[in-house]
């Protein structure tokens, strides 16, 4: 087993956060000034970092995920306090079955007309590669995560939406546009509006997984017309970065999915592939006789989810891979193969907010990194491990930090944006 580890990259040695770090540090450079000459699209978000939140205002808030849409009515109270009403959740359109463009928005114009009696605002957190306009609509770029939506890309959202809201009776409704990491981002600033902080860093590791951070505007090269020392928050869309050693099984995971060549990191990061990420691992260390024949055809039955890795990996009794193991010696191997993936997971993790940290603060500065997702503080080790890789690396550029979960993040956030804009 510790020679098929190495041979796939399975070490901390492929993955030392001080030489990667460079290559991503580049690729956020070369996004900065045309997303078509990187891996990392560095999209403007257009939401300005130091703007203030308009008090006892409602708005309504769609947060699209990977996994669930959830909607409510939220404002802020007199002292800041967040308050939602009507809060509503179920899967997120078409990921249980193909939707067309029509399909899609007029579903979603009647999910969140029942808000629009109270406020004529709404803020959309949209957690897909998306282009936010000037205005703040927001302009598919691309669905992933396995969603099942047609003839969307190139859509923007809010204008779309409109469209059937009126086709519903509904008139003169504002629509921003955001995204979740964005949004995760504003969440922890609103936590922490009496803590001293120099920068706040939105992170998503769930279904999905991205980075967000502040960035002035006269360091963004691709936006001339927006010159000077004001920040707004750039979605990196780091899930797509591509500078990574990779083993023949992630590229033959990566080929197996319906998006072959896009978002390669999340696709060795995200809860939304872990479990078939491990699933090609276990089949491939199986044609390689790493286990006992029964073994290996036990495997060779398995097709595993994110979930089934955590209830292994977690030691709990109620395990399909436990029960798969013949053998102590399989059982031992096995464990110590997912671990290594799982770590590995970890590393890349900690790469993505080690180098947006350099990038945005200075020696001595103190950062807020507010992480969204069940997978980070879910899955056995990986909030752990990430830590332990930023506790070893972030010292030496003299950077502090503290890993912020705020509830109700992305709603909060979706709303904190919107409410700023108006």
């Amino acid at each position: 087993m510790k020679d098929f580890l190495a041979k796939n990259y399975l070490l901390d040695e492929f993955y030392a956060l001080d030489t990667i770090s460079a290559d991503f540090l580049s690729e956020m450079e070369k996004g900065l000034i045309d997303e078509k000459t990187s891996s990392l699209l560095m999209l403007p978000s257009f939401a300005l970092v130091d703007s203030d939140i308009k008090l006892n205002k409602k708005i309504a808030v769609i947060d699209a995920g990977g996994t669930n849409i959830r909607l409510g009515c939220v404002w802020f109270d007199e002292n800041g306090k967040y308050n939602i009403e009507g809060f509503k959740k179920q899967a997120m359109l078409g990921t249980d079955w193909t939707l067309t463009k029509d399909e899609f928005f007029s579903n979603l114009a009647y999910l969140v007309l029942p808000y629009l009696d109270k406020t004529d605002l709404i803020s959309i957190s949209f957690a897909y590669p998306t282009t936010i306009t000037k205005d703040m609509d927001g302009k598919i770029i691309k669905l992933v995560k396995e969603l099942k939506i047609t003839g969307v890309d190139g859509c923007l959202i809010g204008e779309e939406l409109i469209k059937y809201l009126k086709k519903a009776g509904k008139e003169n409704v504002k629509v921003m546009v955001t995204n979740d990491t964005t949004a995760t981002a504003f969440a922890g600033k609103a936590q922490t509006i009496n803590e001293d902080y120099n920068s706040h860093i939105g992170v998503i590791v769930g279904t999905g997984m991205n980075t967000c951070y502040p960035e002035t505007f006269s360091s963004i090269p691709k936006l001339p017309e927006f010159l000077g020392e004001k920040r707004m928050m750039i979605n990196v869309e780091s899930g797509n970065f591509d500078k990574l050693l990779r083993s023949p099984v992630d590229k033959a995971y990566d080929k197996s999915t319906t998006d072959e060549g896009y978002h390669v990191l999340e696709k060795m990061v995200s809860g939304g592939y872990i479990g078939g990420l491990c699933d090609a691992y276990l089949k491939t260390a199986s044609d390689n006789n790493l286990f006992s024949e029964k073994t290996v055809k036990n495997i060779k039955g398995l097709s595993l989810s994110s979930m089934d890795i955590s209830d292994f990996l977690s030691s709990s009794d109620d395990s399909i891979i436990k029960d798969a193991a013949d053998t102590c010696n399989d059982y031992d191997n096995i464990k110590l193969l997912l671990e290594k993936i799982v770590r590995r997971a970890a590393n890349l993790a900690a790469l993505q907010i080690y180098s947006l940290s350099l990038k945005c603060a200075k020696p001595g500065d103190k950062l807020c990194i507010t992480v969204e997702g069940t997978t980070f503080y879910k899955l056995p080790k990986m909030q752990q491990q990430t830590e332990e890789f930023l506790n070893l690396y972030m010292p030496k550029a003299n950077l502090s930090y503290k890993i912020l979960e705020v509830n109700d993040a992305v709603m909060k956030g979706c709303a904190a944006i919107g409410l700023q804009q108006i």
